[in-house]
């Protein structure tokens, strides 16, 4: 089971680059100090066939670039590698399994979206809560046209690892990227477990309206979707939003450091959850004294 397992990840970790469609609006935001700027990008974890081309905008931007930021480089590790990494740190101690370590509301509902979706569940039992999460919304919005492989962030990376002239700056490694999540308490981690499951239940609308807002560039209508689609778990709310909060503290402090040391040519590339809001790095940015213009 954990063979089908590292197989079924390193497949969903295989990034897809697709063909170029219309351009869109997108989420970016020019962020300029005194003498230098960089261009801001919030992506969805997934895309469909109208998302493969960047907006205009966003291109001219990442072309131009010499760096490429992000918080972690999901193409750092051949994609079985990756997966072998992931399902290692997220092997339960002292030989428990996942129904160990998650409530009887929390199992049945697994069960029944992996029952529907006919995965076998028990592929699964030898993960932590964490994982299993990430690895349920992965397969399950793939099969619904929301393909995590083909994503933006892995087609920028694609790019931008094929180009000898562009840099990447990865501000954590994969494994510590993953640790943080490992790192959550059990609690914490049956929330995540919990917010992937509400997400899965309402079938494509909620991917589908996560892309119809990017397309149009509405920061607003994205809060309100990620927000309403956990209306049934606030705390994972709550939890989600630690964790945005902790990783743009680490990338306005890099970007503070690309903009004071007088660095043109960085493209910042995010999560849609990291740009959006009073606590998104535009508006933190804005509160930092940069100069921020969405575009």
């Amino acid at each position: 089971m954990k063979r089908f397992l590292i197989f079924l990840l390193s497949v969903l970790l295989t990034c897809n680059a697709g063909a170029s469609h219309a351009s869109q609006t997108g989420l970016l935001w020019k962020v300029s100090g005194e003498s230098a700027s960089v261009y801001l990008l919030g992506v969805l974890p997934f895309a469909t066939q109208q998302m493969d081309a960047l907006p205009v905008a966003a291109e001219s931007a990442f072309t131009q670039s010499h760096r490429l930021l992000v918080y972690v480089d999901l193409l750092s590790l051949d994609p079985y590698v990756a997966a072998q990494t992931a399902t290692d740190m997220a092997k339960p101690a002292a030989g428990a399994t996942l129904q160990d370590l998650v409530s009887v509301e929390t199992w049945n509902r697994a069960t029944t979206i992996t029952d529907q979706y006919k995965l076998p569940l028990q592929a699964f039992s030898g993960q932590e809560p964490w994982l299993v999460a990430w690895s349920l919304s992965w397969f399950i919005n793939a099969v619904n046209g929301f393909d995590e492989s083909r994503g933006m962030d892995r087609n920028l990376l694609a790019r931008a690892h094929g180009d000898e002239h562009k840099e990447i700056i990865a501000l954590r490694s994969y494994a510590e990227w993953l640790g943080e999540l490992d790192s959550l308490n059990k609690d914490e981690q049956e929330l995540l477990l919990q917010a992937s499951l509400a997400r899965i239940e309402t079938g494509s609308s909620y991917p589908a309206a996560l892309v119809e807002a990017w397309l149009k560039g509405d920061a607003d209508r994205i809060a309100g979707l990620q927000s309403a689609s956990l209306d049934k778990v606030p705390q994972a709310r709550q939890l989600l939003q630690r964790l945005v909060d902790r990783r743009n503290a680490t990338m306005l402090e890099r970007i503070d450091q690309e903009l004071k040391q007088h660095k043109d040519g960085t493209f910042v590339m995010i999560r849609a959850e990291q740009a959006i809001g009073d606590n998104g790095l535009p508006a933190l940015l804005k509160k930092a004294g940069f100069t921020v213009k969405r575009l």
